[in-house]
């Protein structure tokens, strides 16, 4: 097992333990796909329901929730969404300037967060629409941000509590549709890309390609549906449906690129 496989998940099984033991809900530091990944055998614990929730459906970061209840995972998104807001705050920051600020991007904001000296691990998914950024955070260092935080490059800044709402969070993405032989990654890489399918496996070759948080090089590997992907210099995308066969055997594929 990789050591950073081991870490993750006996982190998350620790918390499993400590939440049938002590009868209370507890909760992970926020995690990456990567590591939401290697960790998701651990939510596997007798007299616990377990489940990676970020504060909406498509969030990227996300924290392990343990709940001591035989509740059915399926149904434990819904409590989590409605009833564990607690653990969860959302920040509004937006440049004191107004309209006359420069544009800030979501590198721009990140920075001056772990400026602060923020652990990433405190820090959920990041949105930047015209100029604003929303953040979902831990509770534990809003107050914290909105004392501190207040310039963001030379861009003065105001960052303050609000209510979370789920509408907004949803990515923007741009629709990619086409054919493709299999869904081998490279087949796929070279759709999503607009590469051949030499130039995708190069790409795979030399770790620049992640499907689901993690770096992958077996330029056969399968891609299942509703994976996200990052290839490096091209972007994020996402497999939304992976369709029938067409009529000369090739497989149609729907994704999204996260813009």
């Amino acid at each position: 097992m990789d050591p950073r496989e081991d870490l993750v998940s006996k982190r998350l099984a620790e918390l499993a333990s400590l939440s049938y033991t002590r009868g209370i809900p507890l909760y992970s530091s926020f995690l990456p796909e990567g590591e939401q990944e290697r960790g998701r055998g651990a939510l596997h614990h007798p007299g616990i329901c377990a489940a990676f929730w970020g504060g909406y459906p498509d969030a990227e970061r996300k924290c392990a929730v343990f709940l001591p209840e035989d509740v059915p995972a399926e149904e434990l998104e819904n409590r989590i969404d409605f009833t564990f807001w607690d653990h969860f705050a959302c920040l509004r920051i937006a440049p004191s300037s107004g309209r006359f600020s420069r544009e800030l991007s979501h590198r721009d904001y990140l920075g001056a967060l772990l400026g602060l000296g923020i652990s990433r691990e405190k820090l959920g998914d990041m949105t930047v629409r015209d100029n604003v950024c929303r953040l979902i955070c831990d509770p534990a260092i809003a107050a914290f941000l909105c004392a501190e935080l207040a310039q963001v490059g030379t861009e003065g800044v105001r960052a303050e509590i609000e209510p979370f709402s789920p509408e907004g969070w949803a990515p923007e993405t741009e629709p990619i549709a086409g054919t493709v032989a299999s869904n081998r990654l490279d087949a796929i890489v070279g759709l999503l890309c607009r590469v051949s399918r030499e130039k995708a496996a190069e790409l795979i070759r030399t770790e620049r390609v992640q499907v689901g948080g993690q770096a992958v090089t077996q330029v056969s590997a399968s891609v299942p549906e509703g994976r996200r992907l990052s290839v490096r210099g091209f972007g994020k995308f996402r497999i939304d449906h992976i369709g029938e066969e067409t009529r000369k055997g090739r497989l149609r594929i729907s994704a999204s690129r996260y813009v």
